[in-house]
């Protein structure tokens, strides 16, 4: 039996779909005897970690949220630095550009389908974010989704609205959360393994999960040397002087110690130089 040969987009087709469409998927990016290890670090991270329990989120004994992941697991940073994914980058920003976040965000079994939003600095209603209607400008940061599951419709694969990104607004700037579907959407589907990237003014929605089983993925957000990162370090006088409006939420995540640092694959210590506590 013949096996199936995927097609390989070239770096410049997946940088066209970016700024056109919005988004991307890159496919086989994670190695298939990894995913499964990397997953169950996923499904605990920062439990018990007194220090990181303001930026952890636990629900029915698994990890739904953990800020700034890469600290308590480094099993993933390697494949940050994959030549699919960092030339494509570099093809948006140029040749310096670093990860501005890592998080991990698992739908747990029952979770209900997540309002729409725009990722920093383009969300709303979180503190430090550009007021809308925002400029038409180049890209400013771009949002990767790793799926440590397969994303499917029954277990909330993520929700988007193609070329929405060219838009100047997006829901979180609104009075209230919106969740309501758009004639226009679309949920992305992927195999384990895969990556979702796409410009972070994108309007996206996290689905329902529908199953009896949670969905695992981590979130990286790539950014160019430029864009000022203070904002998100906590207790950090950028932060104390965006968060002047207490309705407004307050993104975190916490620096990296030395030690995890120097734990770091030598292809990712570029993308994390930056946010190195000493």
């Amino acid at each position: 039996m013949e096996s199936e040969i995927k097609e390989v987009k070239s770096t410049e087709t997946l940088a066209t779909a970016i700024y056109e469409e919005g988004w991307c998927l890159i496919e086989d990016v994670v190695p298939e005897d990894r995913i499964e290890p990397i997953k169950t670090e996923l499904t605990t991270m920062g439990q018990g970690e007194t220090e990181n329990k303001p930026f952890t989120r636990v629900t029915n004994g698994i990890t739904n949220y953990c800020a700034s992941s890469i600290n308590y697991s480094q099993s993933f940073a390697e494949y940050l630095a994959h030549p699919r994914v960092v030339d494509l980058v570099g093809k948006l920003f140029g040749p310096h550009f670093r990860v501005c976040a890592t998080s991990t965000t698992n739908n747990i079994p029952g979770g209900s389908r997540k309002e729409w939003h725009g990722d920093q600095p383009f969300a709303g209603n979180y503190a430090g974010h550009i007021e809308s209607p925002y400029p038409d400008v180049n890209i400013m940061t771009l949002t990767t989704i790793w799926m440590f599951s397969s994303f499917s419709e029954d277990n909330g694969g993520t929700h988007i609205r193609p070329r929405s990104h060219k838009l100047d607004t997006n829901p979180s700037y609104g009075a209230k959360p919106s969740f309501d579907p758009y004639p226009d959407e679309i949920q992305v589907t992927g195999p384990a393994g895969s990556v979702l990237l796409f410009d972070s003014r994108l309007w996206h929605a996290g689905g329902a999960n529908k199953t009896d089983e949670p969905r695992i993925s981590l979130v990286a957000r790539y950014a160019p040397w430029w864009m000022n990162q203070n904002i998100y370090i906590p207790e950090s006088i950028e932060q104390k002087i965006v968060n002047d409006d207490h309705k407004q939420r307050v993104i975190s995540y916490p620096s990296m110690p030395l030690e995890v640092y120097e734990k770091l694959p030598e292809v990712a210590k570029p993308l994390f130089r930056h946010s190195v506590r000493v």
